[in-house]
């Protein structure tokens, strides 16, 4: 048997036995068969992949018997690994629970003594809450001389823990106010009608702040009850401030052609008012003095100068307007 008969013989064993690859043993056949034969050796017949293996006549003679990969390991590995991701997680869960604010307003009730809403309040969530703020229809309160803090009461409250606190209308008044219809004195029954259906539409809706920035609201449909009672001067505070001016006089230039009118006018209402426009027939008057001032705090009265040229026996009819957009008619006639 020659060297490279030899060779084959030992390859084909090493192939048998699954100690070398396909690659390999094709690779190492072809080196074998392409190195020159020694000196009176025969070259052997080149050998197909097809006839290597005796054992099976099919193409697939001379693939390899691969080694079965153990998937066993893989798939213990994952299991554990899922399980300490779950476990990990469940204990951090356990050691760091979720923090979660809630807050329930249980229920609500006026205090006309007191004039405020008392608001019952449960912390039902899993963490503290502080309240920041409170607002009206979205406007925070605003205090006022003599009165307290527009809301007050329980501010803190842990989990699970229960607490009141007080609302203080008076603190909201420049909110009511601000679409409040007009109310003179003795208000016409125009007035009354405008006023009623306005409480039946007036929105009421209190909002609770924390101070994480969660909003609770809770709408209060018993205030235009409230309005109403204080209106009608049940409450001793001056919640309901009523604006009033009533012209008590007027005047004309008496040097030869009238170049003014003088208006006297006085505060009749119960909160401070500003004059800012004074129209006559209709036409805004472009020089007029206020004496001793625009401002006039209840019961405080002022002169109204009016520059311009008046004809003698013409009707006047001069419209006095407040910086809350109220407007008080008086008419006359020039001498």
């Amino acid at each position: 048997m020659s060297g490279n008969e030899f060779k084959v013989k030992e390859l084909e064993r090493l192939f048998d036995e699954n100690k070398i690859t396909l690659e390999e043993y094709l690779d190492a056949r072809a080196k074998i068969e392409s190195s020159q034969p020694q000196h009176g050796e025969i070259e052997p017949p080149s050998v197909k992949s097809q006839d290597l293996n005796p054992r099976s006549e099919s193409s697939k003679a001379f693939e390899p018997k691969r080694p079965v990969r153990s998937y066993r390991k893989i798939a213990l590995g994952a299991v554990l690994t899922a399980i300490l991701v779950i476990g990990g997680f469940s204990l951090w869960s356990f050691l760091n629970p979720v923090r979660q604010e809630a807050l329930a307003i249980e229920s609500h009730s006026m205090r006309i003594i007191k004039g405020a809403l008392l608001f019952n309040l449960k912390n039902t969530g899993t963490t503290d809450i502080r309240i920041s703020e409170v607002k009206m229809n979205g406007y925070p309160a605003q205090t006022g001389s003599g009165w307290p803090e527009g809301w007050n009461g329980t501010t803190f409250l842990q989990p699970q823990q229960t607490g009141s606190l007080y609302i203080y209308i008076a603190c909201y008044f420049y909110v009511v106010n601000a679409s409040m219809p007009h109310l003179s004195s003795q208000p016409t029954a125009s007035e009354l009608d405008q006023f009623y259906s306005w409480l039946e539409s007036y929105n009421s809706t209190f909002t609770i702040v924390t101070d994480t920035q969660h909003y609770y609201d809770v709408k209060v449909p018993e205030f235009p009850v409230f309005l109403l009672l204080a209106w009608m001067g049940s409450l001793t505070f001056t919640y309901m401030k009523t604006e009033d001016l009533n012209v008590l006089s007027l005047t004309w230039d008496s040097n030869g052609a009238i170049d003014y009118a003088d208006l006297f006018v006085k505060n009749t209402g119960t909160e401070s008012l500003t004059m800012v426009e004074v129209r006559v027939n209709g036409a805004t008057a472009s020089n007029v003095v206020y004496t001793p001032s625009a401002t006039l705090n209840p019961g405080d009265s002022a002169t109204i100068r009016v520059n311009q040229i008046f004809a003698s026996g013409v009707n006047y009819e001069f419209v006095i307007i407040t910086a809350t957009g109220s407007q008080y008619t008086f008419l006359a006639t020039a001498p």
